[in-house]
């Protein structure tokens, strides 16, 4: 698997200090990942745990937050972990729309979710939050197509099940925001239709 953007997860305690040197290409040896456009959502610290299953006995999940780098050229999974190492990187995936992604950094589509502030999102090495809000609905349309093959791949035909396969690590940041978002109707009419076919 081959990208130009991923995102991964880091934790507080696991940052480096010197962590904002390390991406805006300060440090000697410079690291691989400087002066890579990058983007670091606010501390994800009210983000509730599932039932009984809290950290260090709130109901929250860990803190944590959620980073996007945006590579010139494509990368490969291997070679993604590797520069992204020195940040304390972890849960590493590929990012198929940087515009869903930036709004899952602040849960805009889950209203449901703890609600963060897009004016605490970082911005590193040129990257531009208002550009990738701006950007037209071509690339979430690609996203959307590739949804439906992934239903018509797995003959889905109950949402549930959908909901389920989205919410694993392989598909929970590129497709879930859309199924549990804006384009619920959509997909919950779309498996409907095909029950119907049947």
């Amino acid at each position: 698997m081959r990208a130009r953007v991923w995102t991964f997860i880091t934790y507080p305690e696991s940052i480096p200090e010197n962590f904002k040197e390390i991406l805006e290409g300060d440090t000697t040896p410079q690291q691989d990942i400087a002066l890579v456009p990058t983007f670091i959502s606010p501390c994800h610290d009210k983000d509730l745990a599932d039932e009984g299953k809290g950290w260090n006995g709130t109901p929250y999940k860990k803190p944590h937050y959620h980073n996007m780098v945006m590579f010139s050229q494509v990368k490969s999974y291997k070679q993604v972990l590797a520069m992204v190492k020195p940040l304390g990187a972890s849960h590493v995936s590929q990012v198929h729309s940087t515009q869903a992604m930036i709004r899952y950094f602040i849960h805009a589509d889950h209203k449901d979710k703890a609600q963060y502030k897009r004016e605490d999102i970082r911005a590193f090495n040129g990257a531009d939050i208002d550009n990738v809000m701006a950007q037209n609905d071509r690339e979430i349309n690609g996203i959307v197509r590739t949804l439906i093959k992934l239903i018509d791949d797995n003959d889905i035909t109950e949402y549930h099940v959908l909901v389920k396969l989205c919410m694993t690590e392989d598909y929970f940041e590129t497709y879930f925001p859309l199924i549990s978002g804006k384009y619920q109707f959509f997909v919950l009419n779309f498996i409907k239709s095909k029950r119907f076919d049947k």
